[in-house]
């Protein structure tokens, strides 16, 4: 996998490196909400566990009464009761 790389504009405006990599992005409110940004597909969902294939590999989220809420071609949103969120090397990134 080829991470894009920044121009010399993107750095001279400052430009975050999550706006313009594949990087993959949580964000969490509480135990209770959790947005997954740059991810690639959904592997596995339940209502005790969720896996989602990203760009930087495989996030593993576990817990009660999860609920996929929002979904983009980039963007999820999951809700529910959050436990536990693992991180896996996916085998192409060797």
């Amino acid at each position: 996998m080829r991470k894009k790389k920044s121009s010399k504009l993107d750095r001279i405006l400052e430009i975050p490196q999550e706006v313009y990599s594949n990087e993959t992005r949580l964000s969490c409110l509480g135990f209770h909400e959790l947005l997954v940004e740059n991810y690639r597909s959904i592997l596995d969902y339940q209502e005790v566990y969720i896996r989602i294939h990203t760009h930087t590999g495989i996030l593993g989220i576990g817990g009660q009464k999860l609920e996929m809420i929002a979904m983009t071609e980039d963007d999820l949103k999951i809700t529910g009761e959050i436990e536990k969120i693992e991180f896996e090397k996916s085998i192409e990134e060797g």
